[in-house]
C-alpha cells in the first residue's frame, strides 16, 4: 500500500530522522538522489550513454537533483546540471551537494533567464525535474514557469523528484504550469 504525506508531514518524518535515528539531512539528500537514479535505471535500463539535463531550483529538492546528476555521471551518462539561480543562494546541504558534482568534473550552469536555458534541452533522453518538490503551494512564475514550459515541451524522458513541480503536495492541486513527468520517485 503506498502511503501518501503532506509537505508538513514530510518535514515532521525528515525532521524525527535526524533528531530519532541520527541520519543528516546531507544523508537524507544523498539517499533521495540515489533512489531517482536506481528507480530511472530499473525503468529504462542502463543510464550509460544516456544524455541527461537536471533542472535544479536552490532548495532541497534541487539538492537531491545535483546529487542525482552525480550518481549518473558516475553510471556513464552524459550530464548536464541546470540550476535557476546563483549557488550562493544554495542553503547548506544543497551547497554541499554543488561541491561534490563540481569535483566529478561536471559544469554547473547558473541560469537567470530562459534564453540561456533553452539550448540546455537540445537532444536530451531524460529530462529531470529537481525545481520544487513539496515545497510549492502557487504557480511558478518567472524563469521557474518557463523551466517547467521547457521541460514539458522538450521529448525527453521526465522523471520528477518526489513530486512534480506544479503540483501542491498539501491539496493535490496542480497549478499551471505543472510538469508532466513519467516517472516520480524520492
Amino acid at each position: 500500500m503506498l502511503r501518501l504525506v503532506t509537505a508538513q508531514q514530510m518535514k515532521v518524518i525528515d525532521q524525527r530522522a535526524g533528531n530519532e535515528h541520527g541520519i543528516t539531512n546531507l544523508a537524507l539528500m544523498e539517499n533521495a538522489g540515489r533512489a531517482v537514479v536506481d528507480f530511472t535505471c530499473a525503468e529504462l535500463g542502463s543510464l550509460a550513454g544516456k544524455r541527461v539535463l537536471v533542472v535544479c531550483g536552490t532548495g532541497n529538492n534541487g539538492g537531491d537533483g545535483l546529487v542525482a546528476a552525480r550518481l549518473l555521471a558516475q553510471l556513464g551518462a552524459t550530464v548536464y546540471c541546470a540550476l535557476l539561480g546563483s549557488r550562493d543562494r544554495l542553503k547548506p546541504e544543497p551547497k554541499a551537494n554543488a561541491e561534490l558534482l563540481l569535483q566529478t568534473g561536471i559544469t554547473i550552469r547558473e541560469i537567470a533567464s530562459p534564453d540561456a536555458l533553452a539550448p540546455l534541452f537540445s537532444n536530451q533522453d531524460i529530462v529531470i525535474d529537481a525545481l520544487f518538490g513539496t515545497g510549492l503551494t502557487r504557480p511558478a512564475q518567472g524563469l521557474y514557469a518557463d523551466a517547467i514550459r521547457l521541460i514539458n515541451d522538450s521529448g525527453a524522458y521526465v522523471v520528477a523528484v518526489d513530486i512534480p513541480s506544479g503540483v501542491d503536495a498539501d491539496t493535490d492541486s496542480v497549478h499551471e504550469p505543472v510538469v508532466r513527468a513519467r516517472l516520480t520517485r524520492d
